[in-house]
């Protein structure tokens, strides 16, 4: 069972309106952490993503989606090396799953989940 997540905190709704413009995570703390990972699967999901075939970068989060067609697009449009890339993901390597969140929180917009890079925690 699926524990029951707390009403979001304002320090959660300041990271997700963040990440949505800037794709920058704030600074997360384990409290913060803590209360993303509760806004995660319980099961391994399949997730896509545009990468640009050379990305080396480490970056210690990256921005997901479950909309393959979607990922397809942005490979597209960013052209160059991007490719869409998929893959199953582990939900202990998902920080939040943006599509868990309430309505109010993640509006219409987001179908993202953020996905620790190469297992790496922020905390």
């Amino acid at each position: 069972m699926v524990p029951r997540c707390p009403k979001p905190s304002k320090e959660l709704v300041n990271f997700v309106e963040k990440w949505t413009w800037t794709k920058l995570a704030p600074e997360l703390n384990p409290e913060l952490e803590r209360e993303l990972n509760c806004w995660r699967p319980s099961e391994p999901v399949m997730l896509y993503r545009s990468e640009a075939s050379d990305n080396l970068e480490a970056k210690p989060l990256k921005s997901w989606t479950y909309d393959k067609e979607m990922a397809e697009t942005m490979a597209f449009e960013f052209g160059g090396d991007n490719v869409m890339v998929s893959k199953i993901v582990d939900p202990k390597d998902i920080l939040v799953d943006m599509t868990r969140l309430p309505k109010s929180i993640r509006g219409d917009l987001l179908n993202e989940v953020i996905v620790y890079s190469r297992g790496k925690r922020c905390g």
